[in-house]
């Protein structure tokens, strides 16, 4: 039967099982078709860029939202293994930053939905942006034992970080992490109520100040995490980035770390679930 109209599903129950970690599915005997929700998890945000004796270093790129797909699945095996990847890692911030991780894939036996891409520390000289991470696709056509629903909702990019200032240039805030886009094509509006990217990070306007963080990526069940901001010589430290909510978002970026001073930690990535909603 098929599991949404329950005028077509009389005197059937309703079953929802939800999955947080990896198990296995067996459908019940003379079970056809189920509706499969996946949400993949999110990219970790980097840390704040290198750290520099006479400027301003860079804000870390937020990490990307993971791909959300539902869909309905008529099923013909016995049993289904369910796969939920690991949460992109936080990149650490310090004179040696490193990047955040990517976020891992969700797996309904063979069908995938993809984590999103990890946030990257600034690399090179003085001035330098950080990296974003970028969403998971939902450019893939839909499957043949599929039908009706079908969405594919794409990842946020995270933002990217922003310039460390370089004794002429002041440093630039980080970039917010996008919304959830629809079918790769246009973004669902606030009424569809999925989640928005994390807000920049912010900066100072001092010479030789830190880059604010990017803001994490969105996912369909998540909001992105936010930017750290960036150091003030001689004043407030760089901020860590703070975490998303839900599920699937993206990690913010590290701020920057002014003159002599330790940019600061991204933040990891949302984790991932699958939900298995049949009639029966």
């Amino acid at each position: 039967m098929f599991p949404g109209f329950p005028e077509v599903n009389k005197n059937k129950r309703l079953v929802k099982l939800v999955y947080t970690s990896s198990s296995i599915f067996n459908p019940p005997p003379g079970l056809e078709t189920a509706r499969v929700r996946q949400q993949a998890c999110g990219g970790g945000g980097g840390g704040g860029g290198i750290l520099y004796a006479s400027a301003g270093a860079g804000g870390g790129g937020g990490g990307g939202g993971g791909e959300y797909i539902d869909r309905i699945i008529t099923l013909t095996e016995s049993s289904y293994a369910i796969m939920i990847g690991t949460a992109g890692t936080a990149g650490a911030g310090g004179a040696s930053p490193t990047d955040g991780g990517d976020g891992g894939d969700v797996f309904f036996g063979s069908f995938v939905a993809l984590g999103g891409k990890k946030g990257y520390t600034p690399v090179g000289g003085t001035n330098t942006a950080g990296v974003k991470g970028l969403g998971g696709t939902s450019t893939r056509s839909p499957g043949p034992t599929m039908y009706y629903f079908n969405e594919y909702l794409a990842g946020g990019d995270g933002g990217t970080g922003g310039k460390g200032a370089n004794t002429a240039v002041q440093a630039d805030p980080g970039i917010a992490g996008t919304s959830v886009l629809y079918n790769s094509s246009h973004y669902l509006n606030s009424s569809n109520a999925l989640g928005t990217g994390g807000s920049s990070g912010g900066k100072f306007t001092g010479l030789t100040d830190g880059g604010g963080g990017g803001g994490g990526g969105a996912s369909a069940l998540g909001t992105g995490g936010n930017g750290g901001k960036g150091g003030q010589y001689g004043g407030a430290a760089a901020a860590a980035a703070t975490n998303g909510s839900g599920y699937g978002y993206g990690g913010g970026g590290g701020g920057g770390g002014a003159k002599n001073a330790n940019p600061a930690a991204g933040s990891g990535g949302g984790p991932g679930k699958i939900e298995v909603e049949y009639w029966i």
